[in-house]
């Protein structure tokens, strides 16, 4: 069964269920053949409440991905909307997990390329995040999933401008994209989605599929279900 979470007291929605769904409030929810779980008229907050209460057992880490995606062109960000100021070690445990999601079900191959972001093509010691994202390469490679590099936003999306700024060998887009903190990353996915973009969120970790998008993108929940579902 598919839970749809929703706030009956805040917005005006009502429950309701067929076949396959079940629309109830928030405060109701108990796991019943859960399947998975989705953000619907809900607050980010009392969702994520809920589920962390129920589908966590194992106390992992739970994180939000975002696939934005456009014509031909896709990519994974992490984490725009759970993990506010992840320390390195969360942000590599990000990356790592995502690659091995995205591979295990054909979003990328090994050749492809994961992406920590910071503010420059070149390094610079006395910028805290250019010193933390060569440390995150670094760890990266030593796990030894896909190819990885850092830089700049433009350069990630762009083989050509990273070419130009610093003759990047290279030849891919980034196809995962690991942001500095919560802002960051927030920002990112809305100026995308404000600009043509469409996306699919959802959070990896738990013991059943999380759908997570934002309540004013909630016409792609039954694609972002589809997505974790491999249809």
């Amino acid at each position: 069964m598919i839970y749809h979470l929703i706030d009956t007291k805040k917005y005006n929605v009502f429950e309701h269920s067929d076949s396959e769904n079940v629309w109830i409030d928030f405060r109701k929810y108990t796991p019943n053949n859960t399947n998975a779980v989705v953000k619907d008229m809900i607050n980010s907050d009392d969702f994520l409440r809920t589920v962390i209460k129920y589908h966590n057992p194992n106390k992992n880490k739970l994180f939000h991905v975002f696939r934005l995606y456009r014509e031909s062109e896709s990519v994974f960000i992490t984490d725009g909307a759970l993990n506010m100021f992840p320390s390195l070690d969360e942000r590599l445990y990000f990356a790592v997990q995502t690659a091995k999601w995205c591979l295990q079900n054909h979003q990328m191959t090994t050749s492809d390329v994961v992406w920590f972001l910071n503010h420059s093509g070149h390094f610079n010691l006395k910028n805290k995040t250019s010193n933390e994202s060569e440390l995150l390469v670094i760890g990266y490679k030593q796990m030894g999933l896909t190819q990885c590099n850092c830089g700049q936003l433009d350069s990630a999306l762009s083989y050509e401008i990273r070419k130009i700024k610093n003759g990047d060998t290279i030849d891919k887009n980034a196809k995962i994209i690991v942001v500095n903190d919560i802002n960051e990353g927030n920002s990112i996915i809305k100026a995308f989605l404000l600009n043509g973009w469409y996306g699919t969120g959802f959070l990896i970790g738990a013991d059943v599929h999380v759908v997570m998008n934002s309540r004013s993108n909630l016409e792609m929940n039954k694609e972002t279900l589809n997505l974790l579902e491999n249809k």
